[in-house]
């Protein structure tokens, strides 16, 4: 008889034990899918930054393959917007580029070219890409364009 009793008084126990274990496999799913979905919205966050980034240098480059943009006015702090053609990128339409125009001067050093012969104007192309509206991202990028002209 014994025996039967200790049977009924372990019924209660395996339960007891069954429900903990369910629970605690329960918290570790929900721990695992909650890492889950935030390190999905950080990689889907990266993956929008670098996006911004690439337009905003797309810009920039658009309009430093065009040397019309490079009038020297000879005012140093002259700024101008040149248009961004929507044709060429879509993404263009929440892109602006600016140019200032800096001093003229000796060409920079590591130009290979001779200071007797050439002047260089610089200039600083400023590229800035804000679609936050259309949850694309943000991006600001700026450089340097050096313009050789030959000494007369």
């Amino acid at each position: 008889m014994n025996s039967r009793m200790d049977i009924k008084k372990q019924n209660g126990a395996a339960l007891l034990v069954a429900l903990s274990f369910l629970v605690v496999i329960t918290l570790i799913s929900l721990t695992a899918m909650r890492s889950t979905t935030t390190e999905l919205r950080l990689a889907s966050n990266n993956e929008e930054r670098v996006a911004a980034e690439q337009l905003a240098q797309s810009a920039i480059d658009s309009i430093v393959s065009n040397p019309n943009n490079f009038i020297v006015s000879g005012t140093e702090g002259n700024t101008k917007t040149p248009a961004l053609d929507a044709n060429d990128v879509a993404e263009f339409a929440s892109a602006t580029v600016t140019l200032t125009e800096g001093s003229t001067t000796n060409p920079p050093r590591g130009l290979g070219v001779s200071a007797d012969k050439f002047q260089g104007t610089l200039f600083r192309v400023d590229g800035n890409y804000n679609n936050l509206a259309g949850g694309r991202g943000q991006s600001f990028i700026g450089q340097g364009v050096v313009l050789l002209i030959p000494k007369s």
